[in-house]
C-alpha cells in the first residue's frame, strides 16, 4: 500500500481500506496483491496451520456520491464476493 492509503478495522474480521486518487482497475490490482500476500503467509493457531481466506468488495466513489452510499456499495460488493469466494 502507498503512504496516502489507509487501512482500518471496520467490523469483526473485516477491514476497510481507502486508496485516494486510485482508478478502479488499480484498486483491483492492489486487492489482488493483498490476496496473494495473505494466502502465501503461514498462520499458526495452537501450533496448527490455519487456512486464510480473503474476499474483497471494491468500489470507486462517483462524483458527488456520499460516503454512506459508497460504503453501502462496497458492503454489497463484499457480500457478493463472500458468496462467490472472490473479489467483486
Amino acid at each position: 500500500m502507498r503512504p496516502d492509503d489507509c487501512v482500518a478495522a471496520s467490523a469483526a474480521r473485516n477491514f476497510s481500506s481507502c486508496c485516494p486518487d486510485t482508478a478502479l482497475d488499480e484498486a483491483l490490482a492492489v486487492v489482488a496483491r493483498l490476496q496473494r500476500a495473505m494466502t502465501r503467509q503461514l498462520f499458526l493457531h495452537d501450533n496448527e496451520r490455519m487456512l486464510i481466506t480473503f474476499s474483497a468488495g471494491v468500489a470507486q466513489r462517483a462524483a458527488g456520491e456520499s460516503k454512506e452510499t459508497l460504503i453501502g456499495r462496497v458492503d454489497k460488493a463484499l457480500y457478493d464476493a463472500n458468496g462467490r469466494g472472490k473479489t467483486a
